[in-house]
């Protein structure tokens, strides 16, 4: 004899109670990402994500009757328009998994957030090594490549500086030192670098743990704790998720993974 089939009315209360749990749920188990880039709410088929002003001119005059100068400071207007809309769904088949909706706690909940916050991180990384979208109005936009000069080479910090090799400190080396010829002023807050588990036991081989220097202020050392909070001023926060893809590098395939920084 075949099972009887589950039924429940949904109604608007249901709806609510939902929403307020995946709510709860989705705030306290967000994307890794989500903390480390700037958020807000907009609304329309695309927004003005920032307006970047570049260096601006300055002139010398000496004279005694000088004009006023017209140094126009350049700038230009990024822009960014939503994605496909991220969604997850669930059969309910039974009564204690429709019970399971309304619980924050739940097991399901927990599961169908974490998927959300996941999509949610592919989106940021979408956005940091996807085109950028420039122009006055979004009618009229540029779309520019990922700048090259922002790309970390691969074989940076191997022993004959051709053969590509992972996490180690010269390519940290070759952030700060980015940051620095662009006048990025650091003191406030120290760049962060999304690294896998991978990466931070390629840097861990390059880290001496009997230096003080290596040692986190307010943490055990990381060869007591097995945790590298960070090296060099750089901030690392622990990221799996990022696309591995397989590129040739002088004949022969490499597997290579982008590092959000």
């Amino acid at each position: 004899m075949a099972a009887p089939e589950y039924r429940e009315e949904i109604t608007p209360h249901h709806k609510l109670k939902y929403t307020t749990a995946m709510e709860q749920v989705y705030q306290s188990n967000g994307g890794i990402l989500r903390p480390h880039v700037t958020t807000a709410s907009e609304m329309g088929e695309a927004a003005s994500a920032i307006d970047l002003f570049k260096k601006a001119q300055k002139r010398r005059d000496g004279t005694p009757f000088r004009t006023n100068p017209e140094l126009v400071t350049p700038r230009e207007r990024v822009w960014y328009s939503p994605n496909e809309t991220i969604e997850w769904g669930e059969p309910i088949e039974r009564e204690d998994i429709f019970r399971q909706c309304f619980d924050p706690e739940s097991k399901l909940n927990q599961a169908g957030a974490m998927t959300i916050a996941r999509g949610e991180d592919e989106d940021i990384l979408a956005g940091m090594f996807g085109p950028r979208k420039t122009g006055k109005n979004f009618a009229n936009i540029t779309t520019e490549p990922f700048p090259a000069a922002q790309i970390v080479p691969i074989e940076l910090g191997s022993s004959d500086g051709t053969t590509p090799t992972g996490m180690n400190l010269e390519k940290l080396r070759f952030i700060r030192k980015f940051y620095r010829r662009n006048h990025v002023v650091m003191h406030g807050e120290m760049p962060k670098v999304a690294v896998s588990a991978d990466q931070i036991d390629d840097l861990s081989r390059f880290v001496e743990v009997t230096s003080a220097d290596y040692f986190q202020k307010g943490e055990e050392a990381y060869y007591k704790s097995g945790t590298l909070g960070g090296v060099m001023g750089v901030e690392f926060v622990d990221f799996e998720d990022v696309e591995v893809r397989t590129e040739s590098i002088g004949g022969t395939s490499y597997q290579i993974q982008d590092v959000p920084a």
